[in-house]
């Protein structure tokens, strides 16, 4: 992308409620602004963002053109090319304005650069983020999803790991008191857009396989880190969980293994919130291997992952998730947040609380607003 390596910011523009513009700062050089654009085409491009969610299609539609060349002009800006690990000074790696999706506020150039580009991993901001914008499709637009589901996050993944060990090693029984932030979580009410996981047929649920649980002889074959992510997908009410993994084989024992220590805790919680079928059962909750489709790649799991959830829960087959378009992926994820980021930013959004409470039916539009396309 020629030209962007040297573009200097000289008037960043806002726009609130009013779409009036405000000038911040300025400086000798003409008629740049914050985008990496001129004026007038940053005024062209201010007009057609619109409320568009990620996640916004069918999952496998093209990137909007549009968008993505003003995305470009974006995160290309300050780039430096000789150096692929660090391709952002810290001063142009600072976003002045954050983006806030969800709960979690994004103040770094390199997030956006990290899922947009395939050398690498996907971190656990980016998988929340993207699971969090799964569950919002869900409730403002059941009519999209053919599941009543919700998902977990990266916090719990680190819950459940703790929790297992502390059971293994209690001489006296676990004590389910003390772990009200976890059954928070199950019942719906620490995590936005989420519902009670008893209320639901599916429980999304991201796993990062740490590197110390993979075979020492695979760990190298893994992600740079040897970490690994993989999708756990818990049949509430038939009791057992399906393992969607891009890479390992299925059976592979160290996952299984992995997966077994959610199969007891989440069991165990059903059990002493009494759950009908898990009140006086506390055999495990099965595992089983699902269809997937193969990453030839180490850095890919974690997007593969999200759109396994994302094509499950439109009821599609999983086999439409193929390596050759995840280079799209990460293109269309990236873009999609930005673009909305931005037009929050824009319009001086402020997304509700989205906890148990909030009626999500007031969004329940014939023509979603959130899935309106540029014109």
């Amino acid at each position: 992308m020629t030209g962007e390596d040297n573009i200097e910011v000289v008037v960043e523009t806002t726009v609130g409620k009013d779409n009036a513009e405000k000038e911040t700062s300025v400086s000798d050089k003409d008629n740049q602004t914050a985008f990496g654009l001129s004026v007038a085409e940053t005024e062209a491009h201010l007009k057609f963002f619109v409320r568009a969610c990620a996640f916004e299609l069918s999952g496998l539609g093209p990137v909007n053109e549009h968008y993505s060349a003003a995305f470009s002009k974006w995160l290309y800006k300050g780039y430096n090319r000789n150096n692929p690990r660090l391709p952002f000074t810290p001063k142009m790696d600072q976003i002045s304005n954050p983006f806030r999706f969800g709960p979690l506020c994004i103040s770094s150039k390199s997030f956006f650069f990290q899922l947009y580009s395939s050398r690498f991993e996907l971190s656990c901001e980016h998988v929340d983020i993207a699971f969090y914008y799964l569950r919002k499709k869900a409730c403002y637009h059941p009519d999209l999803v053919t599941q009543k589901f919700t998902t977990a996050h990266y916090a719990f993944n680190c819950k459940v790991v703790r929790i297992f060990n502390e059971m293994k090693n209690s001489k006296s029984g676990f004590n389910w008191e003390k772990e009200q932030n976890f059954l928070n979580v199950v019942k719906g009410l620490e995590i936005a857009c989420s519902r009670p996981f008893m209320e639901v047929d599916f429980v999304y649920i991201p796993l990062l396989i740490p590197a110390a649980s993979v075979e020492s002889k695979r760990r190298s074959f893994v992600t740079s880190s040897g970490n690994h992510w993989c999708l756990a997908v818990w049949n509430v009410k038939g009791r057992y969980i399906t393992l969607y993994d891009s890479f390992f084989s299925p059976g592979s024992s160290f996952v299984s293994y992995y997966v077994s220590k959610f199969c007891q805790v989440l069991s165990s919680a059903f059990s002493y919130l009494k759950v009908p079928g898990y009140v006086d059962n506390l055999s495990e909750i099965d595992i089983l291997w699902g269809s997937y489709t193969i990453q030839t790649t180490r850095t890919d799991c974690g997007i593969f992952m999200i759109k396994y959830v994302e094509i499950l829960m439109m009821n599609k087959s999983i086999l439409l998730v193929q390596q050759k378009q995840v280079k799209d992926y990460r293109k269309q994820l990236a873009v999609d947040l930005w673009s909305h980021g931005t037009w929050k930013q824009q319009n001086g959004y402020e997304t509700p609380l989205e906890m148990l409470d909030h009626d999500y039916g007031d969004h329940k539009h014939v023509q979603p607003i959130c899935h309106s396309q540029p014109q």
